[in-house]
């Protein structure tokens, strides 16, 4: 199970870390250095931003990644509640994974960062040149990518919990062709944001 989970764990680390990436084309020449997440900069203006504020935010701080959907939540998603395998180090990036309960080839997984040192989104908008797939989009109201390094029958979704917390939710890594490779994706992202209170 380990090696097939692996990708959601990889590669969502790399993409929320990826703040000192070389710059790319249209957007500042480096990536300033910030204030403690939720904390703005010091001076008459703040840092530049790469992706859009969350106009609603909410909070995940405190919530075990495993506990970000309710046992009815994972059986809609067809996930077994009772594989629950969560992973990360405290003040990193936190991952919970559950086997499939139609195909236990193909788990859904998903990973929660509750202190970004940057706002969530903009390292991934770094290095979107460098990725397979990379589409804006929103997840009930707060911003989004899809974003999947190598392969277009999965699908990643990166959504802002807040400016510095972010989810990102994943279906489908052993790449069946699906109608649609992003609904589990979406719908894990639309429950967790029903669940969360407001950030304070």
């Amino acid at each position: 199970m380990t090696t097939r989970i692996r990708p959601y764990v990889v590669v969502a680390t790399v993409l929320m870390l990826a703040a000192c990436a070389a710059p790319v084309r249209g957007t500042p020449a480096s990536v300033p250095a910030l204030s403690p997440p939720g904390v703005p900069a010091s001076g008459d203006k703040p840092p530049p931003r790469y992706t859009p504020a969350v106009r609603s935010p909410l909070d995940a701080r405190g919530i075990p990644p495993c506990d970000l959907l309710t046992e009815r939540q994972l059986i809609e998603l067809n996930l077994l509640p009772a594989t629950a395998k969560a992973g990360g180090t405290e003040g990193a990036a936190q991952t919970c994974t559950w086997t499939s309960s139609v195909d236990p080839a193909n788990p859904g997984g998903l990973q929660v960062r509750t202190e970004s040192p940057i706002p969530v989104l903009d390292g991934l908008y770094i290095v979107r040149d460098s990725l397979a797939v990379f589409e804006p989009t929103e997840v009930s109201g707060h911003p989004a990518y899809r974003a999947d390094g190598t392969t277009l029958t999965g699908c990643r979704i990166y959504t802002a919990i807040a400016d510095y917390q972010g989810v990102a939710t994943g279906t489908n890594p052993a790449g069946r062709k699906l109608a649609d490779p992003c609904a589990g994706a979406r719908r894990m992202a639309e429950m967790i944001l029903s669940n969360l209170p407001p950030l304070r």
